[in-house]
């Protein structure tokens, strides 16, 4: 088996340090084509391991003619596996945490199942992070394997024809994770179950038998990040400044993420609400509700390009479409989602089904579109894709925002009058839990507006912004229990900062009129990294790509 040592160049965009155009030190990765394998063995330095139940995980090099690095591949050979049986292989070294891995892959059969994938930050046989193809299931997924208990993340609809060579990439950096398949990026989320350097390796499940080939891995580590002005490690992917809408006097202001300094702020027209950037960064669409409209902007220079009109609107959000080719817009007066074509610039559809839509956000798997709705009270499900609501789940109380478990099977949310929020189960629709937290002694008179903005920030951990009472809760999901409690002046809006390691989130504060960086430990504690003073009345925000 050849083992290489190939040169490329990593380059990472950091915050202040680095320039567009600087390149990071080099990482050299190491490349495997199994051509000096020998056939019928185990190539040096891999190793086999299984978790399951019954005969399986036999792996060994094997001549192909189709192989697309030579005439070698390394395979699971085994077709005796059973339905909870996972085969895995192996490499001794390296060992990293932020990667990139290239690898080749051909289904060659399986009955129960049948593909396979990369895994990484292996500890140990039942503690690994997988991206995995599946022809039978025709899709794309990615898992974590925590105490061998697997749980899955994201996933991606796709043709992987059985028998050809297909490609995965996967580049993980710190909790930033993007997976690609055949040269398309199809999922992209964060998570940091697994934070320790660990072996590289390939799965596959049950009966499947498939052959790997030109597998490469770059250690991402080098360079890969820079200390910011703020005192954190900007994550390669982590935006560098962000808008934010001043509802109150008819603004957005852009905001400077490594200093907390706004630094311009641009009228777009009374009231606004909705914000979203267009995925190359040229554009921004605004909903404009006294206009009754969702205006577009040029980016940098805030120029207006077009206005699509939508009618009477009322807190409107908008979100970009997976793809980047659509916004969502759910209008609260027409009871519909409006689509409206990136390119053109021009509605294309409505998604009805919904009862004046508030809220439209994204699950974790990136697949279906959550709405909250508030004339029939309850949650929507949408598929963008297919143009539907596929479920509604009504509800007794009024939901005001949405964030979700990791796997999508809970959401959670708060609503009026209540001193908690709830936790749905997405299948069945049924309200499972209210975790309710006593507000302090002196400030426990009845308030309408409680718990409003809610975001997920990790496994178990929930940000919960009760803008009535001025703080931020850090809700302990896994027991129910109360954090860590953060003083704001009536937070409304809790944003996530993506690719943030440590975890960063931004509080849109109603009341001083700014925007709060906040940094957020392993256990959920909130320590404050600076203030943004922007307009009047902030609050939805938006990534600046």
């Amino acid at each position: 088996m050849r083992q290489f040592l190939v040169p490329v160049v990593v380059i990472a965009v950091c915050a202040l340090s680095v320039t567009d155009s600087q390149a990071q030190p080099e990482a050299v990765p190491v490349r495997w084509d199994f051509e000096d394998a020998a056939v019928g063995k185990l190539p040096k330095g891999w190793s086999s391991a299984k978790t399951g139940e019954g005969e399986g995980s036999v792996w060994k090099a094997l001549e192909d003619a189709t192989a697309p690095a030579g005439a070698k591949v390394l395979a699971q050979t085994s077709s005796d596996g059973k339905g909870p049986l996972f085969n895995l292989c192996v490499s001794a070294e390296p060992k990293l945490a932020d990667v990139q891995i290239n690898l080749s892959l051909k289904a060659v059969s399986g009955k129960i199942d049948r593909g396979g994938g990369a895994v990484w930050r292996y500890q140990d046989a039942k503690n690994y992070y997988i991206a995995r193809v599946n022809p039978l299931e025709d899709n794309f997924r990615f898992y974590k394997v925590i105490d061998g208990q697997r749980t899955q993340l994201a996933t991606a609809d796709v043709k992987a024809e059985a028998g050809k060579w297909h490609a995965i990439k996967i580049v993980h950096r710190g909790k930033h994770i993007h997976c690609s398949l055949n040269g398309k990026q199809l999922l992209h989320l964060n998570d940091d179950a697994i934070s320790a350097a660990g072996q590289i390796g390939l799965w596959t499940k049950a009966d499947a038998v498939t052959s790997f080939d030109d597998i490469s891995v770059a250690d991402l580590s080098k360079g890969s990040s820079t200390k910011t002005a703020a005192g954190s490690a900007a994550v390669g992917g982590s935006p560098k400044q962000v808008f934010v809408v001043n509802t109150g006097e008819g603004s957005v202001s852009r905001v400077d993420l490594a200093t907390m300094k706004e630094v311009s702020r641009h009228p777009v027209g009374p009231h606004p609400y909705g914000i979203a950037v267009m995925k190359d960064g040229k554009s921004v669409a605004v909903g404009v509700e006294d206009e009754e409209c969702v205006k577009f902007f040029s980016l940098p220079s805030f120029e207006l390009q077009d206005k699509v009109p939508i009618g009477k609107m009322f807190n409107d959000h908008i979100i970009l479409s997976q793809d980047g080719r659509e916004i969502y817009v759910a209008d609260f007066y027409s009871d519909d989602m409006f689509v409206i074509d990136v390119a053109s610039r021009k509605e294309s559809a409505r998604i009805t089904g919904c009862s004046a839509p508030h809220v439209v956000k994204y699950g974790p798997l990136k697949k279906n579109v959550y709405v909250t709705c508030k004339k029939i009270t309850g949650i929507a499900i949408v598929d963008p894709v297919e143009r539907k609501a596929i479920k509604f789940h009504q509800l007794n109380v009024n939901p005001r925002s949405l964030t979700f478990s990791p796997d999508e099977s809970k959401v959670y949310f708060g609503s009026f009058w209540v001193n908690g929020i709830f936790e749905m189960d997405t299948t069945s629709g049924k309200v499972t839990r209210l975790l309710s937290f006593d507000p302090p002694a002196d400030n426990r008179s009845d308030q309408e507006v409680t718990y409003h903005g809610v975001e997920a920030i990790g496994n178990n951990i929930v940000l919960a912004a009760n803008e009535g009472r001025s703080y931020v809760d850090v809700v302990d999901v896994s027991n129910g229990g109360l954090a860590d409690r953060f003083p704001a002046s009536k937070p409304c809006c809790v944003e996530r900062i993506p690719g943030t390691s440590p975890t960063r989130v931004l509080i849109s504060n109603l009341g001083d009129g700014t925007l709060e960086l906040v940094e957020a430990d392993h256990h959920g504690k909130l320590t404050s990294r600076g203030k943004a003073t922007v307009g009047k009345a902030p609050k939805r925000v938006a990534f600046v790509p």
